[in-house]
């Protein structure tokens, strides 16, 4: 029994401790007198009162916070379109600023363009005679694989080249052994025929020139040698039967043919 007194007298020790403490420093009595002048009743409503006053603060916190979140995301639309309108007004201006360098570009390109065509046109207007003529013979001689002769000035120093008929220049050393030889017979046919308008005729004598022709410009080479045949005489020597037969195609009977 004394156990259980002991243990009765501790939860009451304990019990006033705590309501000491809950009394703000008040004694024992002065705590009970103020519970004992207090209505129970209006405790009671004080306390539904608060419950309903927390409600109403928890419900609008939530209103808050939730208007505070469509707040901050208006914002975010709006800081997000002025990023977007911003953008578009510099792709707007970068469209605009490249339209007025592609026009540019165009009038420079058309303007080059001109330019070069009329340096070329130049160029063939006052072209030497000699090229010019000789740009007639190589034509006839490489049964029109060539248009005619032109100088291409890209290069350090201006060279003569062939030009085919698609206006591509072919350089000597991209000829063939035929053409190269039909090249500078074409260059010596035309000196020649140039020569005769202020020099004394003489014959023109020629050893097999046609010794690397195939057969259709053993044709164009005899062609060739008409124009200058009209101004001195040609002699064509040559030990190829099919030779003399192909300069019969060409001339018909105004060739002499003399075998020796």
């Amino acid at each position: 029994m004394s156990n259980r007194k002991r243990a009765l007298q501790a939860d009451a020790d304990a019990v006033r401790d705590d309501l000491l403490i809950a009394a703000g420093g008040l004694t024992l009595d002065a705590a009970s007198a103020e519970v004992d002048a207090l209505e129970i009743s209006s405790i009671d409503a004080e306390i539904r009162d608060l419950g309903e006053r927390q409600t109403e603060m928890q419900s609008n916190r939530e209103k808050q916070v939730l208007a505070l979140n469509a707040a901050e995301q208006q914002l975010q639309g709006m800081q997000g379109g002025d990023a977007t309108a911003l953008a578009e007004g510099r792709r707007q201006e970068a469209i605009a600023a490249m339209a007025i360098a592609a026009e540019r570009y165009i009038k420079l390109r058309i303007a080059g363009r001109l330019l070069a065509w009329s340096v070329n046109k130049f160029r063939e207007e006052r072209q030497d005679p000699l090229l010019r003529l000789a740009g007639e013979r190589f034509a006839t001689l490489t049964h029109g694989s060539f248009a005619k002769l032109a100088i291409d000035y890209e290069d350090e120093a201006p060279v003569i080249k062939g030009q085919r008929s698609d206006g591509n220049l072919v350089g000597v050393e991209g000829m063939s052994d035929g053409s190269r030889d039909q090249l500078y017979l074409a260059l010596r046919l035309a000196a020649i025929e140039l020569s005769l308008v202020q020099a004394r005729e003489l014959p023109f004598i020629a050893d097999d020139l046609f010794i690397n022709f195939d057969e259709n410009r053993v044709a164009g080479g005899f062609k060739a040698l008409r124009s200058l045949a009209e101004n001195t005489q040609v002699i064509y020597l040559t030990h190829h039967r099919h030779v003399v037969d192909v300069a019969r195609q060409v001339y018909g009977e105004a060739v002499n043919v003399i075998e020796l």
